[in-house]
């Protein structure tokens, strides 16, 4: 007789497992969901928290009177500058807007020391950047330039920022004292090469790369530094240019350089170095490409008249990029305090937007018109190159020695090219004879005899350009104050030929030129 099997039990225990494992996995989801959304409302209410910081930051409005600083500073109050930020405490824990904008005009100021560090307590309290700005002419040679892509977007500023602020702020008084009441278009170009020729003196002892600011302090550079120098002041009121570089034929030797600037949109040939803004025979701004095509109006200048002529013909362009294009993206942020005030110096200009300006210029010439266009090597090869060339050792021990003994008339030269001639006259009147070594003595002589014929004292200024020849014959400057003397030369037919006018006819009496 068989029995019957029994009934086996199920597996309890192996099935309430399973429901654990099922009740564990949905609990698991859920809290991962949770915490999900509690970190997107934390992303999400921090995104807010930093729109709004930056847009308190942003919104930032510069009190009014810091906002007279810059006039004062240009029309050389000094003092009444002073006093007002003479009750200002900069030590303590000020907004950031505040320590931006404080420092912004300490670099106004030329105190580059509080620039930096006010500037530097700015950066350290973590602000957003500007976004929406990218390098590319930079970021597509960070390796040739050996920079990395997080130091040319970094938010923090260092103390060649604060001596750019410096720089383009005098820029920005030079070319508000150049072009003030001068119409738009060919009389700024003319203003610009006439005010460059006579503030520097086209010689070079050296072999010395300097950068424009260098060429305005110490007063002398050759043809290319020259050009530079118009083109950086030139910027600074949106004036854009590049350089012309002249080319023997056959050969890549650069004998001389012009600039073309576009002042009110017109393009216009300018050398600074001969003093000319180049014209067509019917009197017509002549252009790069003109000159090319137009042989026989360019040989009527006399310097063109020979082989400079033949260079034009096979001249390049080649882009030399103003100090403003050499800074980085965290300039614009500042760009954007300075706006608020008067006088506010260019301190970030697109690189990229120039180039594509070039490239519009060239392209829209006639069909068949062929211009060579590069970018300058070596120091200009690109912007960052531009900056990084202050810092290196053979510049710095330049300007170290220069400026030991250019140090007794550095603030009348100040005062004399952003055109407080007044100023600037009594600074050097000073260093003359006042026990100064002879070199400085010899600079303070030529600028206090530049400085009186700005002032429109020809007569003391011819006296001091004669003793200054006679006194200093074999002077690296002696072609400088013969330069001054055909000025004043033309001063005094100008003048003799207006008395003619006027005593012939009073209603025809005309200002000399």
């Amino acid at each position: 007789m068989t029995k019957a099997p029994k009934n086996k039990p199920a597996p309890l225990p192996e099935s309430e497992g399973v429901g654990k494992k099922t009740v564990s996995f949905v609990l698991a989801v859920f809290l991962l969901i949770l915490a999900m959304y509690a970190i997107n409302i934390f992303l999400k209410r921090s995104r807010e928290q930093v729109s709004d910081r930056q847009e308190s930051v942003m919104d930032y409005t510069i009190p009014e009177a810091w906002r007279a600083l810059p006039r004062l500073l240009l029309q050389g109050r000094l003092d009444e500058a002073n006093a007002v930020l003479a009750a200002e405490d900069v030590s303590g824990n000020r907004p950031a807007g505040e320590l931006y904008a404080l420092g912004l005009l300490a670099g106004y100021f030329n105190d580059q020391l509080t620039c930096n560090s006010l500037l530097v307590r700015a950066s350290n309290k973590k602000l957003p950047p500007v976004t929406g700005i990218t390098c590319r002419v930079i970021e597509n040679n960070l390796r040739d330039l050996a920079l990395t892509k997080e130091e040319l977007y970094r938010q923090s500023y260092d103390w060649e920022d604060a001596q750019f602020v410096s720089r383009a702020f005098l820029y920005r008084c030079i070319a508000e004292s150049v072009l003030e009441g001068v119409p738009e278009g060919l009389e700024q170009a003319e203003a610009l090469v006439s005010w460059v020729r006579r503030t520097v003196a086209p010689f070079e002892p050296t072999v010395h790369n300097a950068p424009p600011f260098v060429i305005l302090a110490r007063g002398y550079g050759l043809y290319d530094r020259m050009c530079w120098t118009l083109l950086c002041i030139a910027r600074q009121v949106g004036i854009r240019g590049f350089m012309v570089h002249l080319m023997k034929p056959g050969t890549t030797e650069v004998p001389h350089t012009v600039c073309q600037i576009f002042p009110g949109g017109v393009p216009v040939l300018c050398d600074p170095l001969y003093g000319i803004v180049f014209r067509t025979s019917d009197g017509k701004p002549m252009d790069f490409y003109q000159a090319r095509r137009d042989p026989i109006s360019l040989r009527r200048y006399a310097p063109y008249s020979g082989e400079l002529a033949d260079c034009m013909s096979h001249a390049i362009i080649r882009v030399w990029p103003t100090e403003a294009q050499a800074t980085f993206p965290r300039m614009k942020y500042l760009q954007n305090l300075a706006d608020q005030m008067p006088l506010a110096p260019i301190l970030y200009q697109d690189m990229d937007d120039e180039m594509t300006f070039v490239n519009t210029y060239i392209q829209n010439l006639p069909a068949g018109s062929y211009l060579e266009r590069e970018l300058q090597p070596a120091m200009a090869y690109y912007p960052h190159r531009v900056r990084s060339s202050f810092m290196e050792a053979g510049h710095c021990n330049f300007v170290a020695g220069y400026m030991k003994q250019y140090e007794p008339i550095a603030a009348a030269r100040r005062f004399h090219l952003q055109g407080r001639f007044h100023l600037a006259e009594r600074g050097y009147a000073v260093a003359i004879g006042a026990g100064q070594p002879p070199e400085t003595e010899e600079l303070a002589s030529i600028f206090h005899a530049e400085a009186l014929f700005e002032l429109g004292q020809f007569a003391d200024s011819r006296r001091e350009f004669l003793a200054f020849v006679d006194k200093y014959p074999d002077s690296l400057w002696k072609s400088q104050a013969q330069y001054y003397m055909t000025l004043l030369d033309q001063v005094s037919r100008n003048s003799a030929g207006t008395q003619g006018v006027s005593d012939a006819s009073p209603e025809q009496t005309t200002l000399p030129q």
